[in-house]
């Protein structure tokens, strides 16, 4: 079982996000910045609060305990990574990106 977890107190884009979320990784992220408008709570992965340790590990726990999403949390990660992506890939998205 694979997730990624993103602990960040900053984040202002989220491109680790959307890379997980395209290869259909569950997320497990703090809520701050562009995070917040990446991840839908329960969709395609979870939001804990910025800092909370115990938060984090409950989020984590829950997946765990929840796997039966895991199937869902794929699916609905790929399409937002679509949706937020176009049809650009993420190569193309990143290195537009980094040029701005």
């Amino acid at each position: 079982m694979d997730i990624c977890i993103i602990p960040s107190r900053y984040e202002p884009f989220g491109i680790v996000c959307l890379e997980a979320m395209a290869c259909g990784k569950p997320v497990v992220a703090s809520n701050v910045g562009g995070l917040l408008y990446v991840i839908e709570d329960g969709k395609g992965g979870l939001l804990f609060e910025c800092g909370n340790a115990k938060d984090l590990a409950n989020k984590i726990i829950l997946y765990c305990k929840m796997k039966i999403y895991e199937t869902k949390w794929e699916r609905q990660g790929k399409k937002e990574q679509k949706i937020l992506l176009g049809i650009k890939s993420l190569r193309e998205h990143s290195n537009y990106i980094m040029k701005w």
